[in-house]
C-alpha cells in the first residue's frame, strides 16, 4: 500500500511535465528538422511541413502547456505537503550517490548533482514565498520551472542508461576482444550492439553537457525574483 500510494504521487507530480514538457520538446524537434533541410523542409515535397503543424497542437489541447505549469506549480508540489516532490529528490539522490564515482560518468553524475540541487532550492523558495502571502511569483515561473524540472528527470533517465549501457559495452569489448581505444573504435563502426550502447552514453554525456545546462539560465531568472510583469500596467 506505501509503494501503491507513493506511485501514484509520482503518477501525479509527473503527469503535467510529460505532457507539457514532452509536447514543447516535439515540435523543437519537428521545427529542429525543418530547418535542417532548409528550404525544401518548408515545401510539402517532404512530410516536416506537416509534422511542425501536427506536432503543434500536443502544446495546446488537454490544458495548454501554461495551464499543465500552473498545475504543477498550484497543486502537484505542495502535495501532501511536498511529499511527493521531496520523494523524487530522495530517489535521484540515491542513484546520484551510488554512481557519484563512475569511471566514465562520474563527471556527468557531478552536474546532475548541481542541477538536482538547483531545482529543490528554487522549490523551496516558493514554498516560502507561499507561505508568506506571495502567490503570484511562483506562478509567474511556472513555465520555466516546468522545464526545468523537466531536464532534470531526462537528465536522470539517460544516465541510468547510460550506466546500464556502460556495464553491457564493457561485455561486447571482452567478447570480442576489443582491449585498446583502436579495436574499441572500430567495433562501434562495425557492431551494432557496441554502436547502440556506445551511442546510448554519449547520448546522456551530451545531453547533461549542453542541454541541462540551460538549467542555470532558467533558474538564475527564477531566482532574480523579478515581478516586472506583474507590475506593468496595461490599457484595458
Amino acid at each position: 500500500e506505501a509503494v501503491r500510494e507513493k506511485m501514484l504521487g509520482r503518477a501525479e507530480l509527473l503527469t503535467p511535465v510529460c505532457k507539457a514538457y514532452c509536447s514543447d520538446i516535439g515540435y523543437e524537434v519537428s521545427t529542429t528538422a525543418l530547418q535542417v533541410l532548409g528550404g525544401h523542409g518548408y515545401l510539402k515535397d517532404y512530410p516536416i511541413e506537416q509534422l511542425v503543424r501536427d506536432s503543434k497542437i500536443g502544446s495546446i489541447y488537454e490544458g495548454t502547456n501554461g495551464i499543465q505549469a500552473i498545475d504543477l506549480i498550484g497543486r502537484k508540489i505542495g502535495r501532501k505537503g511536498g511529499a511527493s516532490f521531496m520523494e523524487l529528490m530522495m530517489d535521484l539522490t540515491e542513484v546520484l550517490d551510488k554512481h557519484a564515482e563512475h569511471p566514465r560518468l562520474a563527471a556527468s553524475f557531478k552536474r546532475m548533482t548541481h542541477h538536482k540541487d538547483q531545482l529543490a532550492e528554487i522549490t523551496m523558495s516558493f514554498a516560502g514565498m507561499q507561505m508568506s502571502g506571495d502567490l503570484d511569483y511562483p506562478l509567474l515561473s511556472a513555465t520555466p520551472y516546468l522545464r526545468m524540472l523537466g531536464n532534470v528527470i531526462i537528465g536522470w533517465q539517460l544516465l541510468e542508461q547510460a550506466v546500464l549501457a556502460d556495464e553491457a559495452l564493457a561485455k561486447v569489448y571482452e567478447t570480442a576482444g576489443a582491449s585498446d581505444d583502436e579495436a574499441k573504435a572500430a567495433l562501434h563502426q562495425d557492431n551494432d550492439d557496441a554502436r547502440f550502447y556506445f551511442n546510448k552514453i554519449k547520448t546522456a554525456e551530451f545531453f547533461v553537457s549542453n542541454l541541462l545546462t540551460q538549467n542555470d539560465h532558467l533558474g538564475a531568472a527564477i531566482s532574480s525574483n523579478d515581478h516586472s510583469p506583474l507590475e506593468a500596467v496595461f490599457n484595458q
